[in-house]
């Protein structure tokens, strides 16, 4: 089964509720996005137990600056609040390169270039800082799996796709089993 496709229960790796006949949870390789977390979730009633593809700005490298899990994002009223306490003045609904759904969000020039903690912050010499939201169930899916793939529960239970992968390796490689003798076996 390719990466990223839900389980329909007769996958390895999906494990079985008591009685349902389809899975509870299943262990892809990878996830790509907030979307295939919250849709597994919502429409499958299968949790995915996978790394997710982590923050990949500059604040989330460094320790001492604000990535997007220091602002507080009120998504009834469509507002961020920033570490310093300052309102957002812009959200615009749009589409992000690949086509998906995104939220742009942004703050006052006049509240950023005043800040003490502008640094920490963003790197533009004049502009505001800028966040670019998924959309709420999808934003925080992959939020609350960035927060449990750190945790040693979620990597007890997601050993176990390491130690089937090891032995389809072992297989694969060391004992030459894409290779069989005989035809049509």
């Amino acid at each position: 089964m390719p990466s990223g496709e839900i389980a329909n229960g007769n996958e390895p790796g999906a494990e079985h509720g008591k009685g349902s006949g389809k899975p509870q949870m299943h262990f892809p390789r990878r996830t790509g996005s907030g979307e295939m977390l919250a849709t597994s979730q919502r429409e499958y009633n299968v949790e995915l137990v996978c790394p997710v593809p982590p923050d990949t700005s500059w604040q989330a490298a460094d320790e001492h600056a604000f990535d997007l899990t220091h602002f507080s994002i009120d998504w009834a009223s469509c507002t961020v609040v920033c570490p310093q306490g300052k309102c957002s003045h812009y959200w615009t609904p749009g589409t992000g390169p690949s086509g998906k759904p995104t939220i742009q969000v942004q703050f006052r020039h006049a509240d950023c270039r005043a800040c003490p903690m502008r640094a920490e912050c963003t790197r533009s010499k004049v502009g505001a800082r800028e966040l670019t939201l998924h959309p709420q169930t999808e934003h925080e899916a992959l939020q609350a799996a960035r927060h449990r793939q750190q945790t040693p529960e979620f990597k007890a239970r997601y050993a176990v796709r390491a130690g089937v992968e090891g032995t389809m390796s072992q297989s694969a490689y060391a004992l030459g089993m894409r290779r069989s003798r005989y035809i049509g076996v």
